[in-house]
This record gives structure tokens, C-alpha cells and sequence, in this order.
């Protein structure tokens, strides 16, 4: 079907009226009632007639890729969710995960707390929401995934394989977060938690505890504790230890070295590698192996963020960290890396220029309220995140308040700082290895949910793209699954942080900002915004599209270019290293680099070969031209 056929009208389907009726039905239809079969066909779709039973009772699990269609042919029907809440469960697993509860805190507090608020919600409804609902309605209204949705506008099919490798490559990454969640969580099974004691191997004379240096004072007063040990007042000024002394030594937390020093193993930058660490081998091959076998669970999150939260705001201090969280600094606001971390944060959370989406929305019905679920899901996707930085930053005002230091300085775990901060708040909870167990399980199962969702999305769409390995899926996601392990590898040693923190900088910011511009581009621009419409009215009826119309193509035609060309564009202007050394050479950031183009290297690249495979007797801009127009099967798969 061509987009001009499916643009305003449907064709006579098995969905349709006209086979309500068929050659052998003995119907006399009066004249003067007589109608056109064509508008009513158009007009007046009638129910689907019944799923067959092998499709009816397929379960559609987000952990399983049992449910992918078998290859589709004339007659034949797509799988779809047995129900509602199956597909709003698999979307939260998707977009809700470690990046909500550890990568947003994070990037609040490396750009100066509530200021970054500010970008942030102005890419969240001007750019987020709106590519959010666009990708779900693509993928629902052609029922394919992210390689066969750019039928559509074949042109820029590169975007699809753009989306597949960006998929990749944060999964690869992100799944080493997991493995040091599930190194806490084993932890967590001790008498009495490592992250809590500063007397191990592993400590530094730096570690601190307020509970020894109160205890010391509790013995006598006069009593100066330092590096570890209660001197006596006498004993201390033998040695020179003054309370001057004690104040101006900095002072590490032991969550904060159980991670560096114990979890990392942390060298002096990424080209100092060392020994590969075995126990984080273990955990990441540990995490590798949840991601096979674990299901899926969505509210589990909230109740235990909830509990996070109500004890942050009982410490004391709490509410000059959720000030800092909540209050901003506007003078911020002309740094132009936070407006592109403000960007790449809101894609990267709700999961758009992926793929994701539009993979798990195909197996909607057609006519499903994907508006509402796109509503649903965005909102759930936001509280997650505001809710984790409100418990961290509490938790981080409270360990300001009592080392006496900034909020800003109270910690240096960078990209590891939900791993300093959860960890405080567990240790001032009641039962805190209860706790401790309880809330890295659910940080394990989250991330698993979300390495899922992302895996499938990549075999599920090869699959459909090149049906020949559609038998193999299996085999290709234990192959996925093995290679990655294998990439990871290079994050279990001494440097693991510093590739972890060189991945996530470049991997997922402005890479996946250029996917979502093209992606926009192309539907918008090339597709048509008036067919995009029609499309979606197709689906969901005049009523609630109309009410939000307006909206949705400012943010189509004006807010999603020019926001995020503005920000690459003021960020290229600025540009000025983040990455500095000695950590971070120069050839690091170089590697950053040719990493992040990797994924958008495929959308020119596809477009070459597309013209070079041409038609011989078709000129190239001939070939550009016809590539811009929708493919001949491209349209919806009715219900």
C-alpha cells in the first residue's frame, strides 16, 4: 500500500465491511438504500474477526523473544499483547531504569543542582514527550519494528541501523553499572556491610566516620581522633595532632572508598589498565545472566524510592540538599555542555532514538490509545526521576551537614555518585542489610529489565529486516549477549571508571541528540507532516488527537530543530574538554569521538550504498527522489 492509498482512505481488507459479506451471501439490497462500498470501507471499519488461537494465546513476555511474528505473508497476523498493561509494563522495563535513578541525580549535581532543571524541562516537553509519542505512533501504525518502520521514508533507512548501534552500545556499558550493583548486593549479605567500616584492606588513612570520632569524644572530651585511631589530648600534642590539623585533613567517606578502591579498584587513569579485576568478571557475566532469566517488575521501584525518601528527609540536613536540588542558580545557565546533558538525559531516560519504542508499540493493536499510553509512560518515567534525586540530595545534604563541607564537594564518586549516596542512606535505616539487600535487588532487576528491553529491540528488528535468521533469534541474542560480556571486559580493570565515564559522556549525548534530529527530519520533513497526521487521526479517531494537534506540530515543525540544533550548535561553538588529563589523555577523547560517530556514521553510510546499488538507468538524484517516497508495501497492518 502506498502512503497516498492509506494517506485519507484504507483499502478492502479482511477488517474492513466489505467482507461482512461474500459471493455466496444471498443479500438484496434495495435500491434506494443502495451505498458506495468504498466510503463505507473508508468510513466504517468493522471489528476484527478472530485472532487465531495460536496467536491469541502467545504470550508476549518483555524477557522472551518468543514473541516475535513468525515470518509474515499474505493472510497472515502479527502477535499482540494478550493486554494493556503487558505493553505500559515492557514500555516502563524499557524506559524506566538505572538512568533515571543513577544517571539524572548524577548529572543534576555536576551542573550545579536546580539550574539544571531548567533545560531539562524544556527539552522534556519540548523535544522528549513529542519524539516520545511520534515513535510510538510509527511503530503502532505499521506494526514493524526500527529498521522496517523506514519504509516510510527509505532514504534515511540508516537511521534504523543508527538506532540498532546505539542500542548496542549502551548496552554494553550500561550492563557493567549492573555488574557493580550486583557486587553490592552479594555484599549485602554480610554480618555487617564493607561499605559501612573504614578498618579494611582497601581504606585509606583518609576514611571517616562520624560515629568513631563521636565516640572517641564520648570516651573524654580532650580526645582527638585521627586517621583512624582516638588519641588523648597529652598523646595528640605529643605528636602535633591538632584539632586544626583534623579539621583541614580531607576526609573520605567509606562508601565513597568501598566504591573507588574495592568495586573499581581505581588506577591513576585510563591508560594505567592493571590487573583484570576477577571479582567484577564475575558480576558483570552474574549481570549478563540476569538479563536471560529475570522478569519483569514495575512497581517495585517506587515503593522502595518511597521508603529512600521519607528516611533522606528525617536526617538532618536534608533540606539544605533538596534546596540545592530545587532551588537554581541561573548564572549556569549559559554553560552549554548542561543544555546537551539536559537533552541526552531525557532521550537517554525515556528511551527515544533507540528504537525501543517503535519495536514494542508494533505489537499494538491498530487503533490502541497510544497517546495515552505515550502520557502514562512519560510521567511514570519523570517522577522516577525526580523522586531518586530527591532522595539522593537529601541524603547528600545530610552528609554536608555533618563534614562541614559544600554540597557540591561532598562528594568525588562522579558518575558513581548513587553509589556513595543510596549506600549512606542504607546505613542510617533500620535493619540496614535488609534494606541493603532489598534495594540493590531491585537496582539489579531494573537494570536487567532495561537491558531486556533493549536487546530485543536489536534481534527483534533484525529479525523482521532479514527474516532468513528469524529461526536463529535465540542463538543471535546469546550471541549479543556474549559479546558484549566480551566488550566489557576493558571496564573490570583498574581503568573500568574511566572507560565507563568515556562512554557515557560521548555515547549517550549528542549521538543520540543527531539520531532523534534525523529521525525528526525524516517524518516530519520528508514523510510529511500532514500525512504523519492523517495517520495518527487513522488510528485514534478526530476526538483526542485534535485536542493536543497544535501542540504537537509546533513541537514536530519548530521546538524539536531548533532546540536541538541550538544546543549542538552552542556546544560545538564552546566546545572546551570535560575529559581533562592526567585521567584522561589526549588520545581518550579521540577514541571518545570515533566511538560516538559510530551510530551516526550509519545513516550516511546506508544512504551511499542505497545509491550505489541503484538502478543503472536511474540517475542519482532520480534515486534520491524516489527514495524519499514511502515503499510500496509501507502502511498499516490492520487489526
Amino acid at each position: 500500500m502506498t502512503a497516498e492509498q492509506h494517506g485519507r482512505t484504507s483499502v478492502l481488507s479482511e477488517t474492513s465491511v466489505c467482507s461482512c459479506c461474500n459471493e455466496n451471501d444471498d443479500v438484496e439490497i434495495p435500491e434506494e438504500n443502495a451505498v458506495d462500498l468504498n466510503e463505507v470501507c473508508i468510513d466504517v471499519p468493522l471489528p476484527s474477526p478472530p485472532i487465531p488461537h495460536d496467536v491469541l494465546h502467545r504470550k508476549i513476555s518483555p524477557v522472551s523473544l518468543n514473541y516475535v511474528a513468525e515470518e509474515e505473508g499474505p493472510g497472515t497476523k502479527k502477535a499482540e499483547w494478550m493486554g494493556k498493561l503487558d505493553f505500559l509494563m515492557s514500555c516502563m522495563g524499557y524506559s524506566v531504569g538505572l538512568g533515571n535513578m543513577w544517571r539524572f541525580p548524577y548529572l543534576v549535581y555536576k551542573n550545579g543542582g536546580a539550574v539544571f532543571f531548567v533545560p531539562y524541562f524544556i527539552m522534556l516537553i519540548f523535544v522528549g514527550w513529542p519524539l516520545f509519542f511520534l515513535e510510538m505512533s510509527l511503530g503502532q501504525f505499521s506494526r514493524c519494528g526500527s529498521l522496517n518502520v523506514w519504509k516510510a521514508c527509505p532514504l534515511f533507512e540508516g537511521i534504523g541501523y543508527a538506532m540498532v548501534a546505539a542500542s548496542l552500545l549502551i548496552t554494553f556499558y550500561y550492563n557493567v553499572l549492573n555488574g557493580w550493583v550486583i557486587m553490592y548486593l552479594f555484599d549485602s549479605f554480610r554480618e555487617e556491610v564493607s561499605y559501612r567500616l573504614c578498618n579494611l584492606t582497601w581504606n585509606t588513612e583518609h576514611c571517616f566516620r562520624k560515629e568513631d570520632d563521636d565516640a572517641c569524644i564520648a570516651e573524654n572530651g580532650t580526645n582527638v581522633f585521627y586517621n583512624q585511631t582516638c588519641f588523648e589530648f597529652v598523646e595528640a600534642d605529643y605528636l602535633n595532632i591538632t584539632k586544626e590539623l583534623v579539621n583541614a585533613t580531607h576526609r573520605v567517606l567509606p562508601t565513597e572508598e568501598y566504591f573507588k578502591y574495592n568495586v573499581l579498584g581505581l588506577s591513576d587513569g585510563i591508560d594505567h589498565w592493571g590487573e583484570l579485576r576477577w571479582q567484577n568478571v564475575a558480576c558483570l557475566a552474574a549481570s549478563w545472566s540476569l538479563t536471560l532469566i529475570v522478569y519483569f517488575t514495575a512497581t517495585f521501584p517506587y515503593l522502595v524510592l518511597l521508603a529512600f525518601l521519607i528516611r533522606g528527609m528525617m536526617l538532618e540536613g536534608a533540606l539544605a540538599g533538596l534546596k540545592y536540588y530545587l532551588v537554581p542558580d541561573f548564572k549556569r545557565l549559559a554553560d552549554p555542555n548542561m543544555w546537551i546533558d539536559a537533552a541526552g538525559q531525557v532521550l537517554f531516560s525515556l528511551g527515544v532514538a533507540f528504537g525501543g519504542l517503535m519495536t514494542l508499540s508494533s505489537y499494538n493493536r491498530f487503533q490502541n490509545n497510544c497517546l495515552r499510553d505515550a502520557l502514562t509512560i512519560f510521567c511514570a518515567d519523570t517522577l522516577t526521576s525526580f523522586l531518586s534525586g530527591c532522595a539522593i540530595f537529601a541524603v547528600l545534604g545530610f552528609l554536608s551537614h555533618e563534614s562541614g563541607e559544600p554540597i557540591h564537594d561532598v562528594v568525588q564518586a562522579g558518575s558513581g555518585l548513587a553509589f556513595v549516596a543510596f549506600p549512606e542512606a542504607i546505613l542510617r535505616m533500620p535493619i540496614p542489610t535488609f534494606w541493603s539487600i532489598l534495594f540493590f535487588f531491585m537496582l539489579a532487576t531494573l537494570g536487567a529489565d532495561s537491558v531486556v528491553a533493549v536487546l530485543e529491540t536489536v534481534v527483534i528488528a533484525l529479525a523482521e529486516k532479514f527474516p532468513a535468521i528469524m529461526p536463529h533469534r535465540t542463538s543471535l541474542l546469546w550471541g549479543c549477549c556474549i559479546v558484549l560480556f566480551l566488550l566489557g571486559l576493558p571496564m573490570c580493570t583498574g581503568a573500568g571508571l574511566y572507560w565507563f565515564t568515556l562512554l557515557n559522556d560521548y555515547g549517550a549525548s549528542w549521538t543520540v541528540l543527531v539520531i532523534a534530529l534525523l529521525e525528526n527530519i525524516a517524518i516530519v520533513f520528508v514523510y510529511g507532516i500532514n500525512r504523519l497526521c492523517n495517520d495518527i487521526e487513522m488510528m485514534l479517531g478526530p476526538t483526542p488527537w485534535m485536542r493536543m494537534s497544535v501542540y504537537w506540530k509546533f513541537c514536530w515543525l519548530v521546538s524539536i530543530p531548533s532546540l536541538i540544533t541550538g544546543s549542538m550548535v552552542f556546544y560545538w561553538a564552546s566546545y572546551r574538554r570535560t575529559l581533562t588529563e592526567p585521567s584522561f589523555p589526549l588520545w581518550a577523547e579521540v577514541v571518545g569521538w570515533l566511538i560516538a560517530l559510530i551510530p551516526v556514521s550509519m545513516v550516511p553510510g546506508t544512504l551511499i550504498y542505497r545509491v550505489i546499488r541503484r538502478n543503472q538507468n536511474m540517475s542519482v538524484l532520480e534515486c534520491v527522489k524516489n527514495l524519499c517516497q514511502p515503499a510500496d508495501d509501507w502502511g498499516p497492518l490492520f487489526d
